[in-house]
């Protein structure tokens, strides 16, 4: 059954304002006053909700922090651009083959530069320990790699003085060698 309604029923849109504006501040006093009432455990929520957000922005830095940095070491060694062949010890399962084992030579070398055509750049390396002398003095290396010229570009290095070895150094077997500043200031 419909009832008309009489204008006298309808409030008007500033009592429904004010109402809710007053139950507004009541709500807020109200929470002031259990606030206050409170105090301690209060005090020990915001405590709780300052160090749990402090934490996550703290620990979103550091992975930040984390991530640009492997970024950066990535980049440093070559990224994923650049493959490094290791010689391993002979398996046990195949140890009664070790005298047939000769390694890495430089004719596996040659065949990967044939065989590769997508390979820009290649470099073999023979780390040794070693002493460098000249001039009556020696300095006694922690890394001595034998490479191609090559391997200046592949790892980015810059040569400061002089002149990297050529291929012609290699075809006449010069004795010829690239040393960083720190062998040169001791030497």
């Amino acid at each position: 059954m419909n009832v008309p309604m009489k204008s006298r029923d309808l409030k008007p849109p500033t009592d429904i304002v004010r109402h809710s504006s007053a139950q507004l501040n009541t709500t807020v006093i109200a929470g002031f006053r259990e606030i206050w009432a409170h105090k301690f455990r209060s005090l020990l929520t915001m405590l709780g909700i300052i160090l749990g957000v402090s934490s996550l922005v703290a620990m979103s830095a550091l992975v930040a922090g984390m991530e640009k940095g492997a970024k950066e070491a990535l980049v440093a060694i070559g990224g994923l651009e650049k493959v490094r062949i290791e010689p391993q010890n002979v398996p046990i399962d195949q140890r009664h083959l070790m005298d047939q084992a000769v390694g890495i030579t430089i004719n596996d070398v040659l065949a990967l530069n044939e065989s590769a055509p997508l390979v820009t750049l290649l470099s073999p390396e023979m780390r040794l320990l070693g002493v460098i002398s000249a001039n009556g003095k020696s300095f006694r290396t922690w890394s001595l790699s034998g490479v191609w010229p090559a391997a200046v570009r592949m790892n980015e290095h810059i040569v400061e003085y002089g002149r990297m070895f050529n291929e012609l150094n290699d075809e006449l077997t010069r004795n010829v060698c690239v040393i960083g500043t720190a062998t040169r200031d001791d030497l």
